[in-house]
């Protein structure tokens, strides 16, 4: 059920097998020692009230780098798309997205909203909805400069190869080319 509202809800958090793909270990370490307020992500870390040392989040965090996924990269990309010239932005922006945005906003950007009662907590528990609109209200260069620097402990992960100072660059980032596709394709949804 839910923390906040008390009402059943069926939650789809993200899945393990690939969540060094989208965070980097402080982020996640961050997540598990202090929960997910309005999700049912409860705090383990001691520091913050859990019953979890730092030892033992250390071998949770060393067990979720062991599953399968952890150890490769997410899906290839087609060569048209390693390099978009701006015609492609569409179509390379919607490969993109499915290959890398999709897993939090959803397959056709709808993020979780329906999993989550309607004002009860901030988007961005759910993963934004981006299939309403809603990237269309934010100004272009803000839209391109969330995608670069993400939102840190937003659970929006940086994809620019060079993100802004202090924040870690991503494993697998993107160049400013196909940011700017799925900026492009996100502005269509």
């Amino acid at each position: 059920s839910d923390p906040v509202s008390g009402k059943d809800v069926t939650w789809q958090a993200p899945p393990l097998q690939n969540v060094f793909q989208r965070w980097d270990e402080e982020v996640i370490r961050f997540t598990i020692e202090r929960g997910r307020p309005g999700t049912p992500m409860p705090t383990w870390g001691v520091e913050y009230g859990g019953p979890m040392t730092s030892q033992m989040i250390d071998d949770v965090i060393a067990w979720m780098a062991s599953l399968p996924g952890n150890q490769e990269g997410p899906p290839e990309l087609s060569a048209g798309c390693e390099k978009p010239a701006k015609k492609d932005y569409m179509s390379c922006g919607e490969e993109i997205f499915t290959a890398r945005c999709a897993v939090c906003h959803g397959p056709q950007g709808q993020g979780k909203e329906e999993q989550a009662p309607k004002g009860e907590r901030p988007l961005w528990y759910q993963g934004l909805a981006l299939w309403k609109g809603d990237a269309k209200h934010l100004p272009r260069l803000q839209h391109v400069t969330t995608i670069r620097n993400g939102r840190r402990f937003a659970f929006m992960p940086a994809w620019a190869e060079a993100p802004a100072q202090g924040i870690a660059a991503p494993a697998y980032p993107l160049t400013d080319e196909q940011i700017e596709a799925v900026v492009t394709y996100e502005r269509s949804l």
